[in-house]
């Protein structure tokens, strides 16, 4: 369920196919700190395989009877290409400039800038055997903007912790499989670098 892309691949290192889960979810939470936690955002959680929808389908049954909306799915990767649209561009931009979700819906700028970052992003889903269009998955990533307006991104709130960012297995992600298909990336590995500096001025702010 960890947020990015290429999870499954890091786990196949150290474990058998037929014992690796893939998941995603769409619910938000923000971290209120002393041990509370405010559920800002109502999704669900998807379960899948590649190689064993029967364990999937239990650790989903798990759950559900524990009143975690979660439903299992045939189509996993094509899920997690859908939540990694989101975390590329929800994800970094408010981290960077440390704003709830919600001011993307009237911040200009930021809507090109998504633009930039899905259409890279795009290039290589397809290239991965997916079908996505720019129009269809921009208007997806502002729906979820939508519902999860008064949230902060995961990504976000590490910051204000001072806390290591997911930056690498989001935006990095795509910059490595650009590579690995010779695909330009420059928006997402802008982000990287960008994001990784911010990391580096945590020393000097304790």
């Amino acid at each position: 369920l960890q947020n990015g892309g290429g999870n499954d691949l890091k786990l196949a290192k150290y474990f058998k196919p037929e014992n690796i889960i893939l998941g995603t979810t769409t619910n938000n939470c923000v971290n209120l700190g002393n041990g509370k936690t405010k559920h800002s955002g109502l999704g669900k959680t998807y379960f899948g395989s590649n190689s064993n929808l029967e364990l999937a389908s239990k650790i989903c049954l798990l759950f559900n009877n524990c009143c975690i909306k979660s439903d299992v799915a045939s189509n996993i990767n094509c899920l997690i290409w859908n939540k990694l649209f989101v975390n590329l561009v929800v994800n970094c931009l408010t981290a960077l400039l440390e704003m709830p979700i919600g001011f993307m819906l009237h911040n200009e700028p930021s809507k090109k800038f998504v633009k930039c970052i899905l259409s890279e992003a795009i290039q290589i889903a397809n290239q991965e055997g997916l079908n996505y269009k720019l129009a269809d998955v921009y208007a997806d990533v502002y729906k979820i903007i939508e519902e999860q307006a008064k949230g902060y991104a995961s990504m976000c709130q590490d910051r204000r912790r001072h806390a290591k960012l997911e930056i690498d297995a989001i935006n990095g992600y795509v910059v490595l499989k650009g590579k690995e298909y010779n695909i330009a990336t420059p928006y997402n590995e802008l982000m990287v670098v960008i994001m990784n500096a911010v990391m580096e001025t945590y020393k000097f702010k304790q």
